[in-house]
């Protein structure tokens, strides 16, 4: 049996992000995002809005995030779902002397 790395057969997706921040207080930052996830070849649409978000900033190497995501899945195939999901977060940053920025978001 043959394994390939690539689909023939590419499924169109499309999406649309948008984010804000706002500083509260010197490290507490608050933010919400908008998402819409769109595959008309699944038949399926996805609105998700994350608020409230916070997110902490301990020191220069790691932040910490929270926030409540809402999602409602749209589909034209089975029935459609709503999401409440509370999520938490690591952010450990890798510093360096070039001003590059490598972090994973754990």
């Amino acid at each position: 049996m043959r394994l390939c790395a690539q689909n023939d057969d590419p499924s169109s997706q499309f999406r649309f992000n948008i984010s804000t921040h706002h500083e509260i207080v010197t490290n507490l930052t608050g933010f919400i995002h908008l998402d819409y996830f769109n595959n008309p070849d699944m038949g399926e649409q996805t609105f998700r809005i994350g608020w409230p978000g916070l997110t902490y900033t301990a020191n220069r190497w790691i932040q910490l995030s929270a926030g409540l995501l809402t999602s409602y899945n749209d589909n034209n195939n089975s029935s459609d779902t709503l999401e409440l999901c509370l999520y938490v977060g690591v952010k450990f940053f890798v510093l360096n002397d070039c001003n590059l920025y490598f972090y994973n978001f754990t």
